[in-house]
């Protein structure tokens, strides 16, 4: 059975989960910060601080981008990953190098002041802080999955283990797994790519592209698997009523899971530098993305007319925002080709990250002020 007592509520009461959080709002805010600075340089006073204002505005959409479609999201996953974890000295070091990540990245657009981020080949050849600042984030993160997985198969071993909430159990463990896999991804990548250069001149930008690609094809799945658990646990608060299709709901992240592992297929059965193998990766996502979301959109479309009881009406704004954008993304993917309709679908897992970021300090003003009265 799914209850409030799961997600926001386990969050909120878990202060290494709202550190996590509070990661993520510090990305949201410098990104926001440095969007407003990208779109006023031409037309102020800053231009003059700055010998190429076109380089340096490059520079800059570059690392809002990292924070707000990498940080931000990865930061509360990993508050999803933490909010049943105790402060220890392990929990502790992966945040506290998070932060540190993060911090890096922010800070990045600044070193050598002349030089042009404008892509990953750019930043990951020359520039050191966004190399040092985004290796930290990811190995905190790495870690922190790692030390998920296991701690999950202690439980599941565990003769004491209960039997509660197995939508968020099973989000935590696969999520966490997932990211492991993305890590795979990439090593297996990038051994494969050191093999085609001992033969062949490779162009960076090539090679940090088809470094990336299998891995953060990948990484998409983890947003998705997230996203279905944010839903639900929103979509609880907004209706006020035990949810009926409760056992269905596990059973779509079973589906996404199963649908994610199959990516791994495209390093076994294809040349990392064949148009296939990029093909591969292409369609897996298009089609199997949509599908886990899609249907437990549906499921939660179904309840929300059955039975009209509404709670807190701005929790199903939220997912229908967010639901409408991703789905808007998906589709667009699927019939333009277009390789940025994928953002409108990151745009909307942001819009639902938000969501319980909101909701869970909601419930941590609300208890100061019961606390208080």
């Amino acid at each position: 059975m799914y209850s409030n007592d799961d997600l926001s509520l386990s969050l909120s009461r878990s202060k290494l989960a709202v550190c996590w959080l509070n990661i993520g709002l510090i990305a949201f805010i410098i990104a926001t910060i440095y969007a407003i600075i990208a779109i006023i340089i031409p037309f102020s006073l800053v231009t003059d601080l700055f010998t190429n204002t076109d380089i340096f505005q490059s520079t800059l959409l570059f690392i809002i981008f990292n924070l707000y479609i990498i940080v931000l999201p990865l930061s509360t996953i990993a508050s999803i990953w933490s909010c049943r974890l105790g402060y220890s000295i392990a929990s502790t070091s992966f945040l506290i190098l998070a932060f540190i990540g993060t911090i890096l990245i922010a800070i990045s657009p600044f070193y050598r002041q002349n030089f042009l981020i404008a892509n990953y080949s750019d930043a990951m050849s020359e520039n050191i802080l966004y190399i040092l600042g985004i290796s930290a984030f990811g190995v905190a993160l790495l870690l922190l999955a790692i030390w998920q997985v296991i701690k999950c198969i202690v439980d599941l071993l565990s003769t004491t283990s209960n039997n509660d909430c197995k939508l968020i159990k099973f989000a935590i463990f696969s999520s966490s797994l997932i990211f492991i896999l993305v890590w795979v991804c990439f090593t297996l990548s990038y051994f494969k790519l050191n093999e085609v250069i001992k033969l062949v001149a490779v162009q960076t930008e090539f090679y940090y592209q088809l470094l990336f690609w299998s891995g953060g094809h990948l990484l998409q799945f983890i947003y998705t698997q997230i996203l279905i658990l944010i839903w639900v646990d929103l979509f609880y608060f907004g209706i006020d009523r035990k949810l009926k299709f409760n056992k269905l709901y596990p059973a779509l992240l079973y589906l996404n899971f199963a649908i994610c592992i199959i990516s791994i297929l495209g390093h076994i059965f294809y040349d990392i530098v064949d148009s296939e193998f990029k093909n591969y990766y292409d369609t897996h996502a298009k089609i199997g993305i949509i599908i886990a979301p899609a249907l437990s959109i549906i499921l939660m479309f179904y309840e929300k007319i059955s039975k009209q009881y509404v709670q807190d009406f701005k929790f199903n704004i939220i997912i229908i925002c967010s639901s409408m954008l991703f789905l808007l993304g998906r589709f667009l993917s699927i019939a333009t080709s277009t390789s940025n309709a994928y953002y409108y679908s990151l745009m909307g897992a942001i819009i639902a990250f938000g969501g319980l970021s909101v909701k869970v300090r909601s419930i941590i003003k609300d208890n100061k002020d019961l606390a208080l009265s």
